[in-house]
């Protein structure tokens, strides 16, 4: 058979060599051993050959315990390497995920696993622990994972029932759409909307086969408990059972698929690499990666630690991390985010990182960062500021950092105490019943916009104002609002009707399909 090697992230080709492998049946483990029983013997009669051992070697796992990363550089020549040793570095090696084993194209994932060896056959050992430091192309490294995905996802299509199999095929293979409504995504979003655990499975199944469970309960989530305004001016409302819910979990369907589709790997997998796909790409796949660790795969949440401490040899910080952390059900989670956020100290970069998910966070996490950011004055800070105005809808710069501060305390007081913001709405100030709306929307804007309509139609026009911002920022000002507010004596009320409400972004394909 024929050895290929490649460490990732030098721009150098695939070093080949044949290698006689013994009669009977083989395992990666005996393969492996084989391998490097070969290479030490081939070792220690020329040491300054550079070959398939410097993938394995324990001097450089070695030096990576003690630097974070292992140097690229050949291996020096002396030394005495025992086969015992280094098959043991070989194998720790494998198990530790810093490289990866392909068989004839296969990639091979379990050490005692049969393997069915042709005298053609080639295995690739692709080393990862360049990554770390390493200028490379993503790529190329990238590639041995993909699979075409097509023809697979049409035929599991056919397990769906003929009318949702036939529009999902018609929106992949970018049908036109039929005059007039509904169009395909308002069905689709319908379906979800209406959907049973059931149903939301048997899409999982076809969307994400390699983590069915995890899918279908991330959709569930959207469906219940995650926010659903979307785009830059999104706010951390939610609205259970409502059909504006399932249009982002639709959205959020076709996103995660585009981002995982050409890769059938485990959710460790993606964990470990979603730093290395698009921005776009890392950014969707929090979601899946939150739902995972409150699904209890602690293999996902030991990655996502060790990438938050630049411990791991191949995981890059991302969007991702931060989002699966808060958006999580886990208080360790949480945690771990609060920590990660604190010590970013001057990492101004990491920090607008972290606050950029914290309105897509568990409410209760929300609740937690911004106590945290009350208590330890993160304020001062500008990406924390900037971030504390997007998520309140309010205008201010580092001037007015008192005054932010204020609104950010009585925001944390309607939190911890719901009673209090249903009360400020009732009867308190224009700004008291805005951060109170706000507030009381992170948990259910339907219930909030049944607040805030009879604010309407107040004597104060700072509740009117306050009543329609909110109505505006949650997608729930209706025409007749709008006619009631033309007429409003107060110009800047007739000012903003005048503009008619924001429309809802609808899902943009970010790539080819």
């Amino acid at each position: 058979m024929i050895v290929e090697t490649k460490i990732v992230g030098r721009r150098t080709p695939f070093e080949r060599r044949p290698l006689e492998v013994p009669a009977g049946p083989q395992t990666l483990r005996s393969l492996l051993t084989h391998l490097v029983e070969q290479e030490v013997a081939a070792y220690h009669e020329r040491q300054n050959s550079v070959g398939v051992l410097r993938v394995l070697t324990e001097r450089e796992l070695s030096e990576a315990t003690l630097t974070g990363r292992v140097s690229t550089s050949p291996q020096a020549p002396g030394g005495t390497v025992t086969t015992e040793d280094a098959v043991r570095t070989a194998l720790t090696g494998f198990g530790d995920g810093l490289y990866y084993v392909f068989v004839d194209d296969e990639q091979v994932e379990a050490l005692d696993a049969p393997l069915t060896l042709r005298p053609d056959s080639t295995l690739l050992l692709v080393r990862l622990t360049a990554l770390a430091g390493a200028e490379m192309d993503v790529q190329e490294y990238l590639r041995p994972f993909q699979q075409p995905w097509k023809p697979a996802f049409l035929a599991r299509l056919d397990t769906l029932p003929a009318p949702l199999a036939e529009l999902v095929r018609a929106e992949v293979e970018h049908r036109p759409e039929r005059e007039g409504p509904p169009t395909r995504e308002d069905i689709l979003t319908d379906h979800l909307h209406a959907s049973t655990p059931a149903e939301r499975l048997a899409l999982a199944q076809v969307f994400f086969p390699q983590f069915p469970e995890v899918a279908a309960a991330a959709l569930a989530a959207l469906l219940t408990r995650h926010p659903y305004p979307q785009g830059y001016a999104r706010r951390a409302f939610r609205a259970p059972g409502d059909r504006r819910m399932a249009r982002h979990a639709l959205n959020w369907l076709w996103q995660t698929w585009q981002a995982t589709r050409d890769y059938p790997q485990d959710l460790a997998w993606f964990a470990v690499h979603a730093g290395l796909l698009n921005p776009w790409e890392s950014q969707t796949l929090g979601l899946l990666l939150g739902q995972a660790i409150s699904d209890g795969h602690e293999d996902v949440f030991e990655v996502l630690r060790q990438t938050a401490g630049a411990e791991h040899p191949v995981a890059r910080m991302g969007r991702h991390v931060p989002l699966a952390l808060l958006s999580s059900t886990r208080e360790d989670a949480w945690a771990l985010a609060e920590r990660l956020l604190l010590a970013a100290q001057r990492q101004e970069g990491l920090r607008q990182v972290i606050l950029e998910t914290v309105d897509e966070a568990s409410l209760s996490a929300f609740t937690r960062m911004l106590r945290l950011i009350l208590r330890e004055d993160l304020l001062r800070f500008a990406a924390t500021l900037r971030a504390a105005c997007v998520w309140f809808g309010l205008n201010y710069d580092v001037t007015d950092l008192k005054v932010v501060r204020a609104h950010l305390e009585t925001a944390l007081g309607f939190l911890e105490d719901p009673a209090t913001a249903r009360a400020a709405v009732a009867g308190g100030s224009g700004v008291g019943a805005y951060l109170a709306l706000y507030t009381l929307a992170m948990a259910d804007a339907r219930e909030a916009a049944a607040l805030a309509q009879p604010l309407l139609t107040d004597p104060a026009p700072e509740r009117r104002m306050a009543a329609v911002q909110f109505l505006e920022a949650a997608d729930a000002l209706t025409p007749a609002d709008l006619g009631a507010l033309l007429a409003d004596p107060d110009l800047r009320l007739a000012a903003l009707a005048g503009g008619g409400p924001t429309p809802t972004p609808r899902r943009r394909r970010t790539r080819p399909l």
